[in-house]
């Protein structure tokens, strides 16, 4: 069958005979690929507008370019943060519009929640991802950081950077609530580490920003003109780019310790500018990429995911591990 099927060109299948091989899937299953690949299988993308968002976008199209023998459309939609309307808008139209599967930067409601549950019960699978997700819904897996363990390691980084004693500031995206958000399971991890392993280490304040430039540029500007300023900021979601500029206007000295999260272009300038001292990164590309692949096994081959939490490996970055090798 697969010699003799019409309209397939060798270099597909040789694409998708690689595909199959890596996960391990039988000739049958070839047939169904060459099958499915014969009609277009629609993703759409709904996505949070926050820092991360070109690297997700990066690692989607990193997948489509893997998987370029099936005619995969994936569609973007984007959304505020913390636009539930909105979101819950485009996850209904979606449904209506039958389409096989959706990359979903959840906004953690009840609305959402049952909105991705309404999806599911109609057939259509959901991968949550870019650190959002809503552990609690039916949908298919999470890829993701681990977001309470990050922050017991942000932890662990503040209280050598500050030799075990001072005072820190936490910089986080949204209220302290039993919902938990990435944001909030960073902050939670860290919270907890601080009281059980760094008595020394005091939490000195927090700055809720949303992720949003404006809130944080303005709380931000506060402290730093007004202080008292602490000896160390956590910041657990966005605005680092920010707060960045902030510092290297108020702290040219570098007092204050950085650790923060993601790989952005910005951070890492930062990094080597020694404005900030550490960042983890949760590899936002592979949380871009994982998606479509655990959509496309599903989809084609009906195998669903070993998890319900994948969760993508952390790297810390410092500015060591930035520099040019030595010659």
């Amino acid at each position: 069958m697969l010699h003799d099927r019409e309209g397939v060109s060798d270099e597909v299948r040789k694409k998708i005979k690689r595909i199959i091989k890596e996960t391990g899937y039988t000739p049958n299953s070839l047939g169904q690929a060459l099958q499915k690949k014969s009609s277009v299988i629609r993703i759409a993308a709904v996505l949070l507008k926050v820092d991360a968002l070109n690297m997700i976008k990066e690692g989607i199209h990193q997948a489509l370019a893997y998987y370029e023998g099936f005619d995969i459309d994936v569609q973007f939609h984007l959304i505020q943060y913390f636009d539930e309307a909105s979101q819950l808008n485009v996850l209904e139209q979606l449904m209506k519009d039958k389409v096989d599967g959706i990359v979903l930067s959840p906004i953690n409601t009840e609305s959402i929640r049952n909105a991705i549950d309404n999806i599911t019960d109609a057939g259509i699978p959901v991968v949550t991802t870019m650190n959002f997700d809503i552990p609690e819904s039916k949908r298919l897996c999470f890829v993701g950081q681990d977001a309470v363990r990050a922050g017991m390691v942000a932890a662990s980084l503040i209280d050598g950077l500050l030799s075990g004693h001072g005072k820190v500031l936490l910089v986080t995206a949204t209220e302290q609530t039993a919902t938990i958000s990435y944001s909030e399971g960073r902050r939670v991890g860290f919270e907890h580490m601080i009281k059980e392993e760094y008595p020394n280490i005091e939490i000195a304040g927090y700055v809720v920003g949303y992720d949003d430039p404006i809130v944080i540029k303005r709380e931000m500007s506060s402290l730093l003109k007004n202080g008292p300023w602490p000896n160390g900021i956590f910041i657990t979601g966005g605005g680092v780019a920010i707060i960045g500029e902030l510092l290297r206007r108020y702290d040219k000295d570098h007092k204050i310790k950085i650790v923060c999260f993601e790989r952005y272009p910005e951070i890492i300038k930062l990094i080597q500018d020694g404005i900030v001292n550490c960042t983890i990164d949760s590899n936002m590309r592979k949380q871009g990429y994982l998606p479509i692949k655990i959509l496309l096994n599903y989809l084609v081959y009906k195998k669903k995911p070993a998890a319900n939490e994948i969760y993508t490996k952390s790297e810390i970055l410092v500015k060591g591990s930035l520099c040019k090798k030595i010659q």
